[in-house]
């Protein structure tokens, strides 16, 4: 049905914005890294030098932080 379709593009196109969202956030860390010679920590550092604001997840509305591995 047309609603099921609509239902699912929906769906795809929150999880393509989230997928940018995850790369932007790891492109993000990445720059941090090799200009700084370590990782973010808290990855909040990389808001104001490589991205305005730590990106969100559309379908929870919770920020994208990756787990730092120390």
């Amino acid at each position: 049905s047309l609603e099921s379709g609509a239902a699912k593009l929906v769906k795809l196109t929150a999880h393509n914005i989230r997928m940018v969202n995850v790369m932007t956030m790891a492109i993000a860390c990445e720059r941090y890294k090799l200009k700084h010679g370590k990782t973010p920590d808290p990855v909040d550092l990389v808001v104001g030098e490589f991205i305005d604001s730590i990106p969100v997840d559309p379908q929870t509305g919770e920020e994208i932080k990756p787990t730092i591995s120390k």
